[in-house]
């Protein structure tokens, strides 16, 4: 299949067909904020601004995957929108900008024919320019005069195809949108014929990559870079299904969200991943299933630290929140005590109603009304505590019943 029919066929995806209709809609928006009053023009200035830099760095995402012989075009991902001054970009405006540059300063020095002649060399040294740029990932080769020749000369006079691809590409447009169409669809025929002269131009250096002298290690790179792209593509899929479920159910939201981390070669920093992703949700419900196991986890790893930041964060959150189980719940509170006896009684203070036939039931209550009494001196608390398990025998072995029992019995003397 020739270079024009397999870039036509990449190029008529839906994928690319939707970024261009997205680029005409922003287009839009920004055609109508123009008009707005007071602060429009500046809203649609800042948004000129991001949406062309997005642009550029998906341009550069396409052209390298067609370079690198993928058989679907890219999806644009958060990384268009979070990554927008990286040196590709600035570098492409760089390249865009010098036709214009050169023709202002030729003309100056120059007679107007020399001046024509050199312009138009430095615009077709474009493709050349953006396909090192771009493909190879040089900032300085795409302005570098023996890179361009070596690349023009490698191709021959093959060449020619890709800057007369592109003017036929650009009058097309042009005849399109001079008739008169709206923004929206002038702007997405104008997003969309530029991203077909990338497309043409990425196959074709794909075709003749050996002969261009494309190295394997950058197109592995590419490749990985598209593989990871993807990979992150189907990450936010996955977080954006679990947080719509999170809006009604958030017990599906968990099992999406634990499917997603079990599927992952690392699922502890993967679990920590979405948990911190998840903290900021407004349904907390999801956060806290998801710390719960996380607790335990940094218990057997020896982390206790960790355990405790968890569980306290969680009562930050939602103060009914307690780490899963009586024994995980013991040995946080146990970690807890020395420095924050405040969490540790939280802890404890309801042990009894969660757990009210575990052993260790009259155990918790003394801690707990020890702590109270002793380093937070509430005898309320700790009376409170004493209280619901002074009755039971277990309790009256216990061999701090009796001290416990004196203390709170000399805190009513003294309050009388």
């Amino acid at each position: 299949m020739d270079t024009l029919t397999e870039s036509m066929r990449y190029c008529a995806q839906s994928t690319l067909i939707v970024a261009a209709i997205c680029f005409g809609a922003a287009m839009q928006l920004i055609s109508i904020l123009i008009n707005v009053p007071v602060a429009g023009g500046i809203v649609a200035l800042v948004l000129s601004l991001f949406i062309a830099l997005c642009a550029i760095n998906y341009a550069g995402v396409v052209m390298r995957s067609a370079a690198n012989g993928e058989r679907e075009p890219p999806t644009m991902s958060a990384h268009e929108f979070t990554n927008m001054l990286t040196e590709d970009t600035l570098g492409t405006i760089l390249v865009l900008l010098l036709p214009a540059g050169v023709g202002v300063l030729s003309q100056l020095y120059l007679s107007a024919a020399a001046a024509t002649l050199i312009q138009f060399i430095v615009i077709a040294l474009v493709p050349a320019s953006l396909s090192l740029l771009f493909v190879n990932g040089s900032v300085p080769d795409a302005f570098n005069p023996i890179q361009l020749s070596r690349i023009v000369a490698l191709l021959g006079p093959g060449y020619i195809r890709m800057p007369l691809f592109a003017v036929l590409v650009a009058t097309g447009v042009a005849a399109l949108t001079l008739i008169g169409l709206p923004v929206f669809l002038s702007a997405s025929v104008e997003a969309y014929g530029a991203l077909a002269i990338l497309c043409y131009w990425g196959w074709y250096l794909h075709d003749h990559a050996d002969k261009i002298g494309l190295e394997p290690r950058n197109r592995d790179m590419v490749r990985e870079e598209l593989d990871q792209r993807q990979e992150n593509n189907a990450l936010e899929d996955t977080m954006d299904e679990a947080f719509v479920a999170a809006r009604t159910d958030a017990t599906r939201a968990v099992q999406v969200l634990t499917a997603l981390i079990e599927q992952d070669p690392d699922p502890k920093a993967r679990r920590e991943w979405v948990y911190e992703r998840t903290r900021s949700w407004p349904n907390s419900l999801v956060s806290l299933r998801l710390s719960q196991p996380m607790i335990q986890r940094a218990l057997e790893l020896g982390d206790g630290a960790r355990a405790v930041a968890l569980t306290r964060d969680g009562i930050r959150i939602n103060d009914q929140f307690r780490p899963a189980g009586p024994v995980v719940t013991m040995k946080v509170a146990a970690l807890a005590a020395a420095d924050e006896p405040e969490l540790a009684v939280a802890l404890l203070g309801d042990f009894g109603q969660r757990f009210p036939d575990h052993p260790q039931r009259v155990a918790a209550s003394m801690a707990g009304a020890r702590l109270a009494l002793g380093e937070l001196h509430d005898a309320d608390t700790a009376r409170r505590f004493f209280v619901e398990i002074q009755d039971m025998p277990q309790a009256r072995n216990h061999p701090h019943f009796q001290a416990l029992e004196k203390a709170l019995a000399s805190t009513e003397t003294g309050a009388g």
